[in-house]
């Protein structure tokens, strides 16, 4: 709801694997707004590894009174099956975090 009254870009990546946490978003936006483009992966990506981007207007007063993001119902296969949800990052990083760095020579000028 922070962007209302203005037209904004949304950019989505990393998105279509099992929950589609897109939909849902795009949903409210489509209720608020006006869809003005929308652009496909530029590298023709598919499924999880694509990138997309919409640009909404949300500066139609009748639009934006319709719903707010309190109000508007969501429904995700997320919300279906929480037990699935995301667990983290898909590599360890901590391993790499607590690794000793190499020790950078100081030059005099």
């Amino acid at each position: 709801d922070a962007f209302r009254g203005k037209s904004v870009w949304v950019v989505f990546t990393h998105v279509r694997g099992v929950f589609d946490e897109i939909d849902p978003i795009l949903a409210y936006l489509r209720a608020i707004g006006n869809q003005a483009a929308e652009i496909e992966d530029p590298d023709g990506n598919q499924g999880s590894a694509a990138a997309m981007a919409y640009r909404f207007d949300l500066t139609n007063p009748t639009r934006l009174s319709s719903t707010t993001a309190d109000a508007f119902e969501t429904r995700s296969r997320f919300q279906e099956n929480p037990a699935a949800a995301c667990t983290g990052p898909a590599a360890n990083f901590s391993a790499a975090a607590s690794a000793p760095r190499p020790k950078r020579s100081r030059r005099s000028p």
